[in-house]
This record gives C-alpha cells, sequence and structure tokens, in this order.
C-alpha cells in the first residue's frame, strides 16, 4: 500500500472528472495491468531493432519487476494511472475491465531535487502509450488525471523530464502547458554526446 491508497475511491471519482475525450478512462492501476504496462514502457522507451533488439526481453523483465516493486512500496504520494478504452454503451469502464493503452506515474518528490525552496512537488514519469493509439489523446487525458490528482491534494505544480531530442513528446508538453524549468547539467551529455534532459514546469489553476 501507498500512501494514497486510502484516497483511491475519491481518485477514482475525480478521474471520472477529468477532461478530455470521452473515449479514454483514466483509473488508477490494477495488480493484473502489471504485465500490459511493462510491455507498453519497454516499446516507448527501448526499441526492438539494432544491437539493442537482443536484450529487449530482459529490459521487459527489469521493468515488470520494478514497476511491481514501485506499486508495492512506501514512496510518497505516488500512484500509478492507467488509460483504457471505453467501449459499447457504458461510458465508465470497471475496475480493469479493459487492458491498459497507457500509463504514467507521479510521486512526490523533495523541494532539493528542483532546486526550489519550501515544497514538495510532484513529479510525472514514464508516460507511454500502445503504438496504435498515439496521437488520439491518450495522453492529454493521463496528464490531465495527473492534475486532477495534485490540485485534489493542494499541489500547484508538476514537473517531468524529456530528452532535447525528443521532439514529439516537448510538443505534446508544451501544448499541454509545460514550461522549460531548467536544462540538468550532465557530462555524459558533453562527453559522450548523449542528448540533454530538460526538467519542465506546469503550473496549475484550479
Amino acid at each position: 500500500m501507498n500512501s494514497l491508497t486510502p484516497y483511491i475511491s475519491q481518485i477514482e471519482e475525480i478521474l471520472r472528472r477529468t477532461p478530455g475525450s470521452r473515449r479514454w478512462h483514466i483509473r488508477p492501476v490494477g495488480q493484473v495491468d502489471i504485465y500490459s504496462l511493462s510491455e507498453i514502457i519497454t516499446d516507448s522507451f527501448h526499441s526492438r531493432v539494432g544491437p539493442m533488439g537482443w536484450f529487449y526481453p530482459f529490459l521487459q523483465i527489469g521493468i515488470t519487476e520494478d514497476l511491481r516493486h514501485r506499486l508495492k512500496s512506501e514512496l510518497p504520494h505516488y500512484i500509478c494511472l492507467v488509460a483504457e478504452e471505453v467501449t459499447g454503451n457504458n461510458p465508465i469502464p470497471s475496475l480493469n475491465r479493459h487492458p491498459p493503452i497507457g500509463t504514467v506515474e507521479m510521486a512526490l518528490k523533495p523541494s532539493h531535487f528542483f532546486q526550489r525552496a519550501h515544497k514538495q512537488h510532484y513529479y510525472l514519469s514514464n508516460l507511454a502509450v500502445q503504438s496504435k493509439y498515439r496521437r488520439q489523446g491518450v495522453a492529454q487525458k493521463l496528464l490531465a488525471g495527473c492534475e486532477q490528482i495534485a490540485l485534489h491534494i493542494g499541489l500547484k505544480d508538476l514537473y517531468l523530464h524529456v530528452l532535447e531530442d525528443n521532439y514529439q513528446a516537448q510538443r505534446l508538453y508544451h501544448k499541454s502547458g509545460y514550461h522549460l524549468e531548467k536544462v540538468d547539467p550532465d557530462w555524459s551529455s558533453y562527453l559522450l554526446r548523449r542528448p540533454k534532459r530538460l526538467l519542465l514546469r506546469k503550473h496549475l489553476t484550479s
């Protein structure tokens, strides 16, 4: 159990009011979702082709176990959300009725993580959508669900990282109201010519 578990029923009601396409429903993760989510995350962040393709199955196993560990841990205000497709005449599917097609995780981070004083802030990670459902509003709906939860908890800032060469993700985040907070200093980006990590922030209004 994590520290948001007592509020799951409230969160489910909040997520039902999440703005965005009514084709997608956002809900908290269930245990039966773990393997499907690991497939979505692995496919979104790792390639199946080239030399890394040999390691793909092992990467997925690692992601599955990491996700299982996070769901069982006591991370502060951690929650994993999933998106599922609404089908038929039922506007709000029951928990775990449909397999997930997208996911995002959120957890509180201390102020020094963002180099900002006095407050903790929500940090989003592992936003991923199944390939055939991309560019259809699923990611926007997941981000909107995170915003609804943060506002309910009483936090007004959301943060996330994106790589400087991930232009598609940057367009999504800028369209959703995120702005550059800072470029993370990382010597490996200079020495190994790896893309820099950009920290983005969105200030929420009620």
